[in-house]
């Protein structure tokens, strides 16, 4: 997670620490090289899987398997974005693909343009807008693919609790960017699955996949 300064960064990790124990840890420039060294191995080792820092992560941060950022504060700089993107946009063993998430305020100060240039290198852009009434994010180019599967839910007259368990799981692909990925993918994730939740939630990405291919 990326952030600009100590204070911000500071706060998330606090929030973070309560809602998540022992799961988050904290790295900046203020902290003593050993520190920082003992912070980046506890997370590349897996005892922390959420790191928080500022800028000295943009040059400080090694773990090819980190698959989700967030950048929660913008920077003009060229070259600190394009080190920010390229700690997590990179090639997985799983073949899934990585996710960066950039937070931005609309008619402020920051950038919203910030990562306009990566859908040409081949990095989907997704743009979710957060709907304060609702609670909800949404997306145009997901909508339609929901209502294609929630009507073929309808035909095949799927029970209420399935049903219910359908649209928990089309949210989560919404926020995880999954609806986007290709069929064979969400095929063998869902081959793959460890138990029945998770099987669930490929069933959902699955279809998703096949309504986007005109194929439900």
């Amino acid at each position: 997670m990326f952030g600009e300064r100590i204070e911000c960064a500071q706060q998330i990790y606090s929030r973070l620490c309560g809602m998540l124990p022992g799961q988050a840890a904290m790295y900046h420039s203020g902290m003593s090289r050993e520190s920082a060294k003992n912070v980046l191995s506890r997370y590349q080792d897996g005892e922390v899987r959420i790191l928080v820092g500022c800028r000295a992560l943009d040059e400080g941060l090694n773990v090819p398997e980190t698959d989700v950022g967030i950048v929660v504060s913008s920077s003009r700089a060229e070259l600190q974005r394009v080190q920010r993107l390229g700690r997590i946009l990179r090639r997985k063993q799983s073949g899934l693909p990585a996710k960066l998430y950039y937070l931005y305020l609309e008619n402020s100060g920051e950038e919203a343009a910030y990562l306009e240039n990566c859908s040409g290198d081949g990095f989907p852009v997704i743009p979710l807008i957060y709907d304060g009434e609702t609670d909800r994010f949404l997306c145009a180019e997901f909508e339609p693919l929901a209502e294609r599967v929630l009507a073929y839910s309808g035909d095949k007259k799927i029970a209420s609790a399935e049903k219910a368990e359908l649209l928990k799981n089309m949210e989560l692909c919404l926020l995880r960017g999954d609806f986007c990925l290709a069929e064979e993918l969400c095929v063998r994730e869902r081959e793959n699955a460890e138990d029945q939740p998770e099987r669930n939630y490929w069933t959902a990405a699955l279809l998703l996949a096949r309504a986007r291919l005109d194929r439900l």
